[in-house]
């Protein structure tokens, strides 16, 4: 695939674009999130670490990251 292509998604609400290769595990590498304290919901679904590197992104996709903060 072409890299330099872009794609629009939609990021906890927001527009954004990456490139037309980019999987879920891609997407959290560029935006610098840490695995181990997110969940990941893409086109409504509860998407298991596992899969982040099998799912490629398409346009219009929704991402939503769910971030565990602790506390107390």
């Amino acid at each position: 695939m072409n890299n330099n292509i872009n794609i629009n998604i939609t990021i906890n609400g927001q527009a954004s674009t990456v490139f037309n290769d980019n999987t879920i595990a891609d997407l959290i590498n560029t935006l610098n999130l840490q695995p181990e304290s997110i969940v990941i919901e893409h086109n409504q679904k509860i998407i298991q670490k596992e899969q982040w590197s099998k799912i490629v992104l398409k346009n219009d996709d929704s991402i939503e990251i769910i971030r565990f903060v602790g506390g107390g």
